[in-house]
């Protein structure tokens, strides 16, 4: 009879496994592919900046998106162990706050050469911004780290 039940535990966790390992990889090929548009093409000043605040909107969707599924992995493969979710998440977020502290200072410092306000000033942010968020919605895919 125990021995039963020892079968039927590990039964249990292998599907377990199987199905964290399943989401992860069916989020991974599932999402969308990140390509945003050349803007360096634009006739003027208003299309450079037009085409930048479209993918940088584009791009803010996406990383939003990405951090909730990034979230939803990490509850899903600490189901049950509560103070490890909470450390887990703790760091997740802390480490979110700094990039995203990063982001808007390094950005700051791609549109430093332009007029403050410009269109040319906020059309740099704006692609900074887009290319970053592009790196971390990679990086966010590989959440949990394993």
């Amino acid at each position: 009879m125990l021995s039963d039940i020892g079968v039927l535990l590990q039964v249990i966790f292998l599907m377990r496994t199987y199905f964290s390992l399943l989401l992860c990889v069916t989020v991974f090929y599932v999402s969308p592919v990140y390509a945003t548009s050349d803007c360096s093409s634009g006739n003027n000043d208003q299309e450079v900046y037009t085409c930048a605040q479209k993918n940088r909107n584009e791009t803010e969707l996406d990383l939003n998106k990405e951090y909730k599924l990034a979230k939803i992995r990490v509850e899903t493969l600490f189901k049950g162990d509560n103070k490890e979710l909470s450390q887990y998440m703790d760091a997740f977020t802390e480490a979110q706050r700094a990039w995203l502290k990063y982001r808007e200072n390094d950005c700051k410092l791609a549109s430093y050469a332009a007029d403050k306000g410009s269109d040319l000033s906020n059309a740099n942010i704006n692609m900074c911004t887009s290319e970053l968020n592009e790196q971390r919605i990679k990086k966010l895919k590989l959440i949990p780290y394993h």
